[in-house]
């Protein structure tokens, strides 16, 4: 009798489990996006089409999925809903000829925590195109397109010719060619080039190099996916890490250009920033001035 009681029990749970699980497979399938989002693969619960990529390649996964959806389909990242565009032509149409449209990013977990919503990549709405519309105009002043940055490059590539040089023909890491380009880069946020052996530029390359391949980790991409999780994951905490070692050394450098800026000759995208931030901060103080005796 108790075991035909505990049958009848543990039937009756298992009854109700499948029940359960029918109802949400059911509504989640059916469940319809105020978007008209294009067709793609059916999603399953939780993981949407997480079971149709390879982690490791999703590049690859999606090119066999557009094979069968077409160059613009659906996907579901986890509970999250995506519109993935392939094919030279499709993206030229969106992001060439529909700029406008396609201006906004999403808002990834991993580039809010870095950026808050600020800065140009992975930013939206109107601070995104305040901060890309002063970012380019400081560039082209800064040379960017110019003769200025020709020659800039020209004797990197020297130095980045000698490096090589040096080898005779031995063998020597490929992480060697990142010198010359970063060092263009850095010129213009610092205003002179570092020597390859100097150990805060090679801090930076390493910071940077670092930061890359943790972008593409597994687990970032599962904390980008499912947040929540972030206690239980370290991938975003040690990036997080390595961007304040990076923010640190641009501080060091911004403080010590505070204060000796000739607005009206500005050499460095760093001191653009920093005689931004100081027009800024004299029209607040005069407004607040203003405001206190009136």
């Amino acid at each position: 009798m108790a075991f035909l009681l505990w049958y009848i029990a543990d039937s009756v749970s298992i009854a109700l489990a499948l029940s359960t699980l029918l109802i949400f497979l059911l509504h989640f399938r059916n469940k319809k996006s105020p978007y008209n989002l294009p067709p793609g693969p059916t999603p399953l619960p939780l993981i949407g089409n997480l079971h149709l990529l390879d982690i490791r390649r999703p590049d690859l996964s999606l090119m066999k999925l557009a094979e069968k959806y077409g160059p613009i389909f659906t996907i579901h990242m986890g509970m999250s809903k995506a519109v993935v565009l392939t094919g030279l032509e499709t993206i030229k149409d969106a992001l060439v000829d529909s700029a406008d449209q396609f201006s906004d990013r999403a808002a990834l977990p991993i580039f809010h925590a870095i950026q808050r919503g600020n800065g140009v990549f992975f930013a939206s709405g109107e601070m995104w195109r305040t901060t890309r519309r002063f970012t380019m105009s400081s560039m082209r002043n800064l040379g960017m397109g110019k003769k200025h940055i020709e020659d800039k490059i020209i004797e990197e590539l020297q130095y980045l010719t000698d490096k090589i040089e040096f080898y005779a023909g031995e063998k020597f890491k490929l992480k060697e060619f990142a010198c010359g380009p970063t060092n263009i880069t850095f010129a213009m946020l610092f205003g002179n080039r570092f020597d390859y052996t100097d150990p805060v530029y090679m801090q930076l390359l390493d910071l940077i190099d670092d930061i890359v391949i943790l972008l593409g980790s597994p687990y970032l991409q599962l904390f980008n996916l499912y947040p929540t999780l972030a206690i239980f994951l370290k991938t975003h905490k040690i990036i997080l890490e390595k961007i304040d070692k990076i923010s640190n050394v641009l501080k060091t450098d911004i403080q010590a250009k505070r204060g000796k800026i000739d607005v009206n000759c500005l050499y460095t995208f760093i001191e653009t920033i920093v005689a931004k931030q100081e027009k800024v901060m004299k029209m607040f103080s005069l407004w607040a001035w203003k405001s206190m005796w009136h």
